[in-house]
């Protein structure tokens, strides 16, 4: 990714969404330590974030009321 060009509103978005999933790690998991990867390949991004919190049922994601997880969705949507 260090060499990668990405626009404004893509890098943007990535950030936000970042942000969102690493304040629900500390807002949730109990976690101690995330570890976050950006990949990109063929056109296709991948973001990652790791962490050694106590997990979730991620079934349960389309049930939450939160707003969190919809930003989230949205922003890769977008």
């Amino acid at each position: 990714m260090e060499t990668a060009k990405l626009d404004n509103t893509t890098a943007i978005t990535i950030f936000r969404i970042v942000q969102e999933l690493l304040n629900n790690t500390m807002k949730h998991a109990s976690a101690n330590t995330a570890i976050v990867q950006l990949a990109k390949s063929d056109g296709t991004i991948t973001v990652a974030v790791e962490d050694d919190g106590k997990g979730f049922n991620a079934d349960l994601l389309t049930e939450t009321h939160g707003i969190g997880w919809t930003n989230i969705k949205n922003r890769v949507d977008f």
